[in-house]
Formats: structure tokens, sequence, C-alpha cells
């Protein structure tokens, strides 16, 4: 199963989509790439609304692409609820769980664009520890540049699973990064972050034959797998286990 753990697809949520239109285009090329599920993940900061609020929006977006695929009879992949948190050390105050991948205890988590210092390594392990979630990383190769891998590796040896971007595949560094991570079994999972049809649109095929380029598909196949486990809301360990070349 080829899933896209990261997009910002429904329409008029965030700065993804503006419109139906545009949100079916992207699943359409979504379609065409092989991916059969899209987890919807749009920015949920948790400074400018309630959780209640933003499901509220989340359900009107959802019903409003829904409607417009009926109408329109487009073949799209299936669509999966979530968000795509801003970590704040606030956040261990919210209900969380109902951010979270669709019938699983899985939430994506945006990390701060700065180094990863002890202290944020330490709130990070804070939230981890005490809410009742399985954090998945986002888009985790993009901290290259501030954190380095060294604070990558600090941050990954918390009981979290990570997430690269496709796009990443586009540059020297991010590639680098990214393929090493996936190698390392490391980051389990992959998604496209598209948020629309010019600059950044849906990218899974370019990001899997890169990785398929680069390790073979042996790395594939880990990643759907990985992928289906996260979906059936298995254990972390559990998925560890089979990231093992």
């Amino acid at each position: 199963m080829r899933v896209d753990f990261h997009s910002h697809i429904l329409p008029g949520m965030d700065d993804g989509a503006k419109n139906s239109e545009m949100s079916l285009a992207m699943l359409e090329k979504e379609k065409e790439d092989g991916v059969d599920t899209v987890v919807l993940t749009p920015h949920y900061y948790m400074h400018n609304e309630s959780v209640k609020t933003f499901l509220k929006r989340r359900e009107h977006c959802l019903k409003r692409l829904r409607e417009a695929a009926e109408k329109s009879g487009a073949d799209i992949p299936k669509l999966v609820t979530a968000a795509e948190v801003s970590f704040t050390p606030s956040l261990i105050n919210a209900d969380v769980s109902k951010l979270c991948i669709l019938d699983t205890d899985y939430l994506l988590l945006e990390l701060p664009f700065k180094p990863f210092s002890t202290s944020l390594v330490n709130s990070v392990a804070n939230f981890v520890n005490a809410v009742q979630v399985k954090v998945i990383l986002a888009h985790i190769e993009r901290y290259y540049p501030v954190a380095g891998m060294a604070g990558i590796q600090n941050m990954l040896s918390l009981d979290v699973l990570a997430q690269v971007n496709c796009g990443a595949m586009r540059s020297a560094i991010g590639k680098s990064a990214a393929i090493k991570l996936i190698e390392r079994g490391q980051a389990q999972v992959i998604g496209s972050d598209c948020h629309n049809t010019v600059i950044r649109k849906p990218n899974m095929s370019f990001g899997t034959k890169q990785i398929e380029k680069k390790l073979g598909k042996k790395a594939l196949e880990r990643i759907d797998s990985a992928s289906e486990m996260i979906l059936s809301n298995a254990d972390i360990d559990e998925i560890f286990s089979k990231q093992l070349w």
C-alpha cells in the first residue's frame, strides 16, 4: 500500500489547496503517482485556535472535497483525516488525540525550525512521554541544515517514528539526509507535503523512484509495510523491528 503521509489538499483549510478544483487536481496526480491512501494533514497551531474549532473547519472542508469528487466522478485515493501539529511545550495540555491519523494513535508532529538544543529535545521527550499518542516527526530531513545529523539523531533517540518529504530528493543536501535516514530505518514513511499544483505539487512518484534508485526495491517495501502498520495502529516497537535489513 502506497501512502502519502503528509499533504495539504483540503480546500481552503490552510496554506494548501485554495479550492476544490485544485484539491481534485492534486488528488488525481496522487492517483497517477500510484498512491492508494492520502493522509490529510492541514496545519494545526495551538496558539491560533482550539482543537474543537480546527476539527469543525476540517470537517467542513472535507465535506466540500467529497461533494466535489462525487459530482465530478473523479477517481481519487482513499482519504484519511489527520493534522500536522506544530510543537509547542503547552501542547502537552491539549487533547491531541483528536488530531491523530484516523482510527490510530499516531500524531504527525512538526518541530520548530531551529537547532535541536538539549532543552528542545527534553521538551519533546516530555510531550512524548506524557500524552497517550504515538508520534511521527514530520519532514525530519528538513532540519539537517540547522540541527545537523547529530541533532536529528538525538531527537530520533526518543520513542518516535519519522517521515521524510519526497521533495527533499530534489536537492543534494536534502536527498543525502533523507536517504541516509531511510537506509538506517530511522525514517519509516514518506509524504509529498504538497500544497498546490504548481510549486509544491504532489511528487510521490518522483520520490519513490529516487529511493528505489539509491536503496533498491527493498527500501520501498519497508516503507509500504510501515505505512500499513501505522494505519492499522501497530506498536512503534513492532514497526521498528520490521525496519531491520
